[in-house]
């Protein structure tokens, strides 16, 4: 069996390629849009990150002009009357 070039095979500690693919992606995703802070006693806390918050505000602006453009439609049963 050929050994895999960076040490240990995903496979043989219980994961397939695509779980550490996802938990790689995951782990990134939570650095990039959480802000990682202590309290006076050690604890630690995530909350939003600035870029979260404006992709936040960017989705919320832009879902709000997609219904604002679509035209007002009818109820079904306002229609069948």
């Amino acid at each position: 069996m050929k050994a895999h070039p960076h040490g240990t095979e995903p496979r043989s500690i219980g994961f397939t390629k695509e779980d550490l693919q996802q938990r790689v992606v995951e782990n990134i995703a939570a650095q990039l849009l959480g802000d990682t802070y202590s309290d006076d006693e050690d604890h630690s806390y995530i909350k939003a990150s600035q870029l979260q918050r404006k992709l936040e505000e960017l989705i919320t602006e832009r879902i709000d002009e997609v219904v604002k453009a679509q035209p007002r439609r009818t109820s079904f049963l306002a229609s069948t009357r």
